[in-house]
């Protein structure tokens, strides 16, 4: 019986075994019958018995089988004919015992106990049960044990986000409510069980990475009465709960892992210091721009991405690109239960690394057509330099190669001497064939260049960046044949007042007098710095803010399309987001 009064239960097999005979001694007497040639069945007594006997060669058994019958015709047969024509009544046969019982009984009982140890219902450590105690907090203080080696383990923790309403409930007004959306990756350095602070035992504290704890509170049966919450504030440390009660079911051992760890069901914010500052009452319409405040110090995290190195950075990149590419491309998403949340996280990742790049100074990361606009030069360039398939279901990396070849349009085949230049650098495993070909190819694009002609001119932006990424292409980046020139760089937009602006005019009455400042390159350029600005400054940036539904829209060549789009996404009136353009400089009124 587990902990929780389920019962559970354990299996032993044996396999069998062939084994030599020391001593043996038995007579057993069984029913058998002769079948004859012309089909009659008689039944016969068949008694065997065997003794060991000492010879001088060593022991030795001699069996002895005898046939008991009083039928004539049978007692005139040849005795080896006649086994030969016995039948065993016996049709099958079963232990009826085993000389380890006992042994195998607690082996069993064993495999039950792991089972229901598996189950999180039975504790290793406490098998004789602390008669003081009830099942059930045993079975609590178990997962608080679980939940604190995971911890210890884990190097990230997925938090819920946070906001607070501005009205009702305690602290002043102010009451923190828990935002499903708008995660957290955490990033983890330890775990400690049960230390007494001030007023409270914490069932664990979580140390992260940048120095600060993190309060985890395990409820089972144990709920958080409002004493103990208001204990748990008193200690002003960030606090939150994994709540066990609500979920129907067995726990498993690697579901609680992952309920820990990767996901923020049951997960319920019990305290936050930054949510008791002035500034943390939400809405504003800062938050509407850039989403909810993230629950981390700005300063330590800006100052963890410079920590970093960008040669580091590019490697984080990479490998981002690359799981983001084979969630997108290759994985079977029908057989992912969780492909959605997995792919949100793998693209959050790239985020993170393309933010820390932009510390260094290499912005084109956070470019989405490197990762997320179908098939990007980037998957290709990986795919070259590592020589293994990235982003497409091929098995060689000539296939990827292939569909370059086989590009039309102008601004693909620009790409073109980017392509040939990541080859002769990293020679990847071609067939004789294939070398030829690309040679051919090398030719065609050489004499184009030579000719004057602009289409394999490549745009020289992401130059940098690659050149950090694949350091084998840097000394070909650096020279200008290939490249077309620099575009003249647009100076910094500059943040004005709107309310200098008439009212009337943020409206799609007026959207007609509204138009871009920039091109839509600079533009979307623009905008994906600021987010990561936003984000080093402790933004979430995420799917219900407007600045995160400007980096990601098509824009055409009228604003009023692009600012609809960006209302009925975030949920906000157009005139914040008409405000917001004009605002950053990205839209400004036509002269008549």
């Amino acid at each position: 019986m587990g902990l929780s009064g389920a019962p559970y239960q354990g299996w032993i097999e044996l396999e069998p075994q062939r084994v030599r005979i020391d001593q043996l001694r038995f007579a057993d007497t069984t029913t058998a019958e002769v079948v004859l040639t012309d089909g009659r069945r008689l039944q016969v007594v068949v008694t065997g018995s065997a003794d060991a006997t000492e010879l001088e060669n060593g022991p030795c058994l001699v069996p002895r089988i005898e046939i008991a019958t009083d039928d004539p015709q049978l007692a005139a047969l040849d005795a080896a004919k006649l086994r030969e024509m016995l039948v065993p009544a016996i049709r099958a046969a079963r232990w009826c015992g085993h000389w380890p019982a006992p042994e195998l009984e607690e082996a069993a009982r064993d495999d039950a106990r792991r089972t229901a140890s598996e189950a999180l219902d039975w504790d290793w450590e406490d098998q004789e049960g602390n008669a003081q105690l009830p099942a059930d907090l045993r079975r609590e203080s178990l997962l608080h044990r679980e939940v604190k080696a995971i911890l210890a383990t884990a190097q990230s923790l997925l938090l819920p986000g946070w906001c607070v309403a501005g009205a009702g409930g305690a602290n002043g007004g102010k009451q923190l409510v828990t935002v499903a959306d708008n995660r957290t990756l955490a990033r983890l350095a330890g775990a400690r069980l049960e230390k007494k602070l001030g007023r409270i035992i914490p069932d664990v504290i979580a140390q992260l990475a940048d120095g600060s704890e993190l309060l985890v509170e395990v409820t089972v049966t144990n709920t958080i009465t409002p004493e103990r919450l208001e204990r748990i504030r008193a200690v002003n440390l960030p606090a939150i709960e994994i709540d066990f009660s609500r979920m129907a079911g067995v726990l498993h051992r690697d579901r609680l892992r992952t309920l820990v760890l990767d996901e923020v069901i049951g997960k319920h914010w019990l305290h936050h210091p930054a949510a008791m500052l002035p500034s943390a009452i939400l809405p504003t319409d800062d938050s509407l721009v850039y989403g909810p405040r993230v629950p981390w110090d700005p300063v330590v995290r800006r100052h963890r991405r410079r920590e970093t190195s960008a040669e580091e950075w590019g490697d984080i990149y990479v490998q981002a690109v690359m799981e983001l590419a084979w969630l997108d491309y290759v994985a079977e998403k029908e057989a992912m239960w969780d492909w959605d949340d997995t792919r949100q996280e793998a693209y959050d990742d790239v985020m993170r690394a393309a933010d820390g790049l932009r510390e260094h100074g290499f912005a084109e990361a956070l470019d989405h057509r490197l990762f997320d606009n179908g098939h990007t030069m980037l998957h290709r360039l990986i795919s070259i330099a590592r020589g293994s398939v990235v982003g497409y279901k091929y098995k060689t990396v000539w296939q990827v190669i292939n569909t370059m070849l086989t590009e039309v349009s102008n601004a693909s085949r620009s790409w073109h001497g980017l392509y040939l230049i990541a080859i002769q650098a990293y020679r990847p495993n071609l067939s004789r064939a294939q070398e030829e070909r690309v040679a051919e190819w090398r030719d065609q694009v050489r004499a184009s260049i030579q000719a004057g002609e602009t289409l394999y001119l490549r745009d020289p932006r992401y130059d940098a960046l690659f050149g950090l990424l694949f350091p084998k292409m840097l000394p070909a980046l650096d020279k200008p044949a290939a490249k077309r020139p620099r575009a003249t760089d647009v100076p910094a937009l500059l943040r004005r007042d709107d309310r200098e602006v008439d009212e009337d005019l943020f409206t799609q009455l007026s959207s007609a007098r509204w138009h871009w400042t920039t091109s839509y390159e600079e533009r979307l350029r623009e905008l994906e710095i600021a987010a990561s600005q936003a984000r080093s400054e402790g933004w979430s940036v995420g799917p219900t803010s407007i600045l995160h539904q400007l980096a990601h829209a098509r824009f055409g060549p009228y604003p009023w399309v692009v600012v609809e789009h960006v209302a009925v996404q975030t949920g906000v009136a157009d005139a914040v987001v008409w405000r917001y353009l004009y605002r950053e400089g990205y839209i400004d009124l036509k002269t008549r």
